[in-house]
């Protein structure tokens, strides 16, 4: 088991965590009144696995690439002339998906063990696929039109699909506020705006999330922490149709709207500011 998940198993354990003594170095003494304090935090996380409606229609456009190639409606220079004489075996390719997310935040202490905060993240999501360079044949379907217009554009390599800049609120609850090892769970909602593909401007989306975390601050002293937590989110996203239907060199995968499903590990650092 990885040091990251072994932290968050123990921040989920009531037994070990009842047993944990609290340790008199950052713990506050009874006599001395609690102090309101902010941190400030940075982290990375990339996604575990993902699912919705958006992951999906990626596959499906992939399944309609593929069809298109096969009944010969668009040029592959590779495959076409194959089907030409031995007919359909174009098959679609397989399709991975990344994510990665990075974000700075600000948390409030409001009591010894509820939090608020704000934090802004910047998300990626990334697509690899063996993607033919495939073009369609204008004079078959404007006889006086001559020439190829391109409507994919050939790569295997990651490719970004989505990038988004959120801004989240969130809510926390600390189990042992002060104590070396505090397990934490922490509510938060959020709105983001970005934009499809790799180049900015091509086709914007707007974005809707909320998300669950569990888990484990590791504090180094009275000014400095460490932490690692497991985080579920639920985005609904809005985009842009392609300006033109049937070009997809820019933005490969275009939901127009649909669901967006990713767990994440997450791991980052803190100070306080007071």
């Amino acid at each position: 088991m990885s040091p990251l998940l072994f932290f968050f198993a123990i921040s989920i354990c009531p037994s070990l965590i009842a047993e944990e003594r609290p340790d008199p170095q950052f713990k506050r003494p009874i006599d001395k009144p609690w102090i309101k304090y902010g941190t400030l935090s940075f982290s990375y996380g990339p996604a575990l696995n993902a699912g919705g409606s958006i992951i999906d229609g990626a596959s499906n456009d992939l399944q309609l690439l593929a069809l298109f190639v096969n009944n010969q409606t668009i040029f592959d220079p590779l495959y076409t002339p194959i089907i030409q004489q031995v007919g359909p075996i174009y098959q679609a390719p397989s399709f991975e998906l990344r994510s990665d997310t990075f974000s700075i935040a600000y948390e409030s202490e409001e009591s010894e063990r509820w939090t608020w905060g704000v934090a802004f993240r910047y998300l990626s999501i990334l697509g690899k696929a063996n993607i033919p360079d495939t073009f369609l044949q204008v004079d078959k379907y404007i006889p006086t039109v001559s020439g190829f217009y391109q409507t994919t554009e050939g790569t295997q390599s990651w490719k970004t699909l989505a990038t988004s800049y959120e801004l989240d609120g969130a809510v926390g609850y600390h189990f042992r506020p002060g104590s070396t090892w505090d397990p934490y769970l922490q509510l938060s909602l959020g709105v983001g705006y970005g934009y499809l593909g790799e180049k900015q401007g091509i086709s914007s989306l707007i974005e809707y999330h909320g998300a669950v975390a569990g888990g484990l601050r590791i504090n180094l002293g009275e000014s400095y922490f460490l932490y690692s937590e497991l985080y579920a989110g639920a985005h609904w996203a809005v985009t842009e149709p392609r300006s033109n239907p049937i070009d997809f060199t820019d933005v490969l995968v275009n939901p127009g709207k649909g669901s967006l499903y990713l767990v994440r590990i997450v791991v980052g650092a803190g100070f306080r500011l007071n």
